[in-house]
């Protein structure tokens, strides 16, 4: 039953319109017949406390009078006037004093009572003021009991005292059947009118519900179906203008959509060059291209739905296409196809999986590279590499030559190196002797200079020397030009080197005398 119902699109819309109406209809008819119910009671309990509060009134002045007699006329009186009436008075024990009843005097209002629901009300009178009705069997009849305290007014006080605050209770029975039986016809009616009004209500739902949703519905389902299964040329005409027309539309352009894009990939495979072959979970062809038919040499039209296997791969694509359906991962290898007019193709394939929007494979797709002429290539390159090998031995055995001539080139040029070697020895052995000289020039040239200092502040002391210091001078200048001389010729300083110190002794001698010629020209001055 529930997989019936989960399957039906209409039975859903009958269960839960009719499920709903009724919860509805029957919602209302309890709640009218609640008010209806409670308007009952309200009107037979104001009658009865109306009636309650006439019967005191009545009994009220003969009862302050002492009056026994007047009392029980005034109840006989009410019992023959109202027969559906019942009225009960008690002491403040329970005990009934006056009744519509005459029997019922001097007895216990429990006895009285066939519902322990009025003797709880009257002991609830008889313990403080209080007002209450409701409505209970009495007689095998629904009755409505009103219970009221008496309470002991001032008025009473001469007969009965001022201890006791409540004196009794009134009891007053009302016969409400001719009024619930008029509410329980009312309510009848009600629930016929009410059940009409289901019926035709829950008619025309579901009526529109068939024709204006339902049926629409299972028209759409039934075509989309179709077109699940294949049909792309279907469309969903739909004449209305609401929103399930505009679903149908929005249908048909999905579907034309779908068919336009499927068009467009079958174009792209079909212009890809390369061999192409899509197969579902079934490993059986739904799409290949021009390129793989020229391979096969099968027609498109005739491989479609037939196994892979059954044109080729046979060992391969098994295995292949197996696995990567079972694993969803992707398979390479390698397989030759011999061609009906006995041509063999050197194949390589890659197979990838094809998942769905959640992840399932749902199929696979096949490329395929043809290495004949890499084979071909293959072989060239073969021949290519042999007489490359027999130029490499050629090439081995020059540069084999040209490595023993290199050996003596080496030996050569080790010998030139050696020659190098001690021609830089003896120029470093110049290089230190002209360093030495250079070292006892600038030795000379300074000891030149310290004298032509020497000389000058002689002069400078032996300006008024006279002739002396005059000749002294000349003779500190031709030291002076001698000393630039020694500087010139220092270039040939091995073949005049003897002759520094005897000029340096000269030098010595002239200072002494310049020194003498100061002195003497000092103490002349």
């Amino acid at each position: 039953m529930f997989d019936v119902v989960s399957r039906s699109l209409g039975l859903k819309v009958l269960l839960l319109v009719s499920g709903l109406t009724i919860a509805a209809f029957a919602g209302l008819f309890l709640a009218n017949a609640h008010w209806q119910r409670q308007g009952t009671v309200d009107m037979v309990d104001r009658s009865a406390r109306k009636t309650s509060d006439m019967l005191r009134m009545a009994i009220e002045e003969p009862m302050r009078l002492g009056k026994n007699a007047e009392t029980v006329a005034q109840f006989a009186k009410t019992a023959s006037a109202h027969a559906d009436i019942r009225a009960f008075l008690t002491d403040f024990k329970g005990n009934v004093t006056y009744s519509t009843d005459p029997a019922a005097a001097r007895q216990d209002m429990d006895r009285l009572t066939p519902d322990a629901s009025v003797a709880a009300m009257v002991k609830k009178a008889l313990a403080g003021d209080y007002q209450g009705g409701e409505i209970l069997p009495w007689a095998g009849k629904p009755s409505f009991v009103a219970v009221s305290s008496v309470t002991n007014e001032p008025a009473c006080h001469h007969c009965h005292g001022a201890s006791k605050p409540i004196l009794g209770a009134m009891v007053v029975v009302q016969d409400v059947s001719p009024e619930m039986a008029r509410l329980a016809g009312d309510q009848w009616k009600a629930a016929g009118v009410s059940l009409a009004g289901l019926v035709a209500l829950l008619a025309a739902l579901l009526l529109f519900m068939k024709f204006a949703v339902v049926s629409r519905v299972r028209k759409i389902a039934g075509l989309s179906s179709q077109i699940a299964a294949g049909s792309l040329d279907l469309t969903f005409a739909d004449p209305g203008k609401d929103e399930i027309a505009a679903l149908a539309g929005n249908l048909s352009a999905m579907v034309g959509s779908m068919k336009d894009q499927l068009e467009y990939n079958r174009g792209i495979l079909n212009g890809v060059i390369i061999p192409i072959f899509v197969a579902d979970r079934e490993r059986r062809f739904e799409f290949v291209n021009t390129p793989l038919t020229g391979i096969l040499g099968k027609d498109a039209s005739a491989m479609l739905g037939k196994p892979v296997t059954d044109s080729f791969m046979r060992e391969d694509g098994r295995s292949g296409c197996a696995a990567v359906l079972e694993t969803g991962q992707c398979a390479s290898g390698f397989t030759r196809f011999t061609r009906s007019d006995g041509r063999v193709f050197p194949l390589h394939y890659e197979i990838s999986p094809l998942k769905n929007a959640s992840g399932a494979v749902v199929g696979v797709i096949g490329v395929l590279i043809d290495l004949t002429q890499e084979e071909r290539d293959k072989d060239h390159i073969k021949a290519q590499r042999e007489k490359l090998l027999a130029v490499a031995d050629e090439v081995t055995s020059v540069a084999r030559e040209l490595s023993d001539a290199s050996d003596v080139l080496s030996a050569r040029m080790e010998e030139l190196t050696t020659g190098v070697s001690n021609t830089a020895r003896e120029t470093e052995r110049v290089a230190t002797a002209m360093e030495e000289m250079n070292a006892t020039v600038m030795e000379v040239a300074k000891n030149a200079g310290d004298t032509a200092r020497a000389s000058d502040e002689a002069s400078r002391e032996a300006t008024m020397g006279g002739r002396e210091v005059e000749q002294t001078v000349e003779e500190t200048r031709k030291v002076s030009r001698r000393t630039a001389d020694l500087a010139a010729s220092l270039g040939q300083l091995e073949t005049r080197a003897e002759n520094i110190g005897q000029v340096l002794s000269v030098i010595g001698d002239i200072a002494d005398q310049t020194n003498l010629l100061a002195l003497n020209a000092a103490i002349e001055a």
